[in-house]
């Protein structure tokens, strides 16, 4: 079959969770599997999302805003210097340092439509057809 291209299958994006809330974790990571993502993490830590970020590859990330008393600012540091896209998730968007504020974010307690939307926002078209993903209501 000499000049025929086999179509590309499109990867399921590789999503890595930081987060050190065990169960809204537990609950993102499920979140997440149901919309076709693989989940890369979750990561507890700053020093350890710090070191995925930069070792393993990983198409967008989801990021909590303070990791057991630290906020996570280092490793949405590296994620934008790796090109990786990254959203927030926070309980408390006004504790945003100001310089971070204006970007992707999504509220605690958040619903799995707002996950989709952060996924949206931070995908390729392609990478994440939302059309194709089933909404659940957990």
């Amino acid at each position: 079959m000499t000049g025929q291209k086999t179509p590309e299958i499109p990867s399921k994006p590789r999503i890595l969770v930081v987060e050190d809330d065990y169960l809204i974790s537990i609950e993102l990571q499920s979140v997440l599997e149901d919309m076709g993502c693989v989940v890369i993490g979750p990561v507890p830590t700053v020093a350890e999302a710090v070191v995925v970020s930069r070792t393993v590859a990983i198409d967008a990330a989801i990021v909590d805003l303070i990791l057991r008393g630290e906020a996570s600012y280092p490793v949405a540091l590296s994620l934008a210097a790796h090109h990786v896209p990254f959203g927030f998730a926070t309980g408390a968007a006004f504790e945003m340092d100001e310089v971070w504020r204006s970007h992707h974010h999504i509220t605690k307690p958040y619903m799995p439509d707002d996950v989709r939307l952060l996924l949206m926002l931070l995908l390729p078209a392609g990478q994440f057809d939302c059309s194709e993903q089933a909404s659940s209501g957990t």
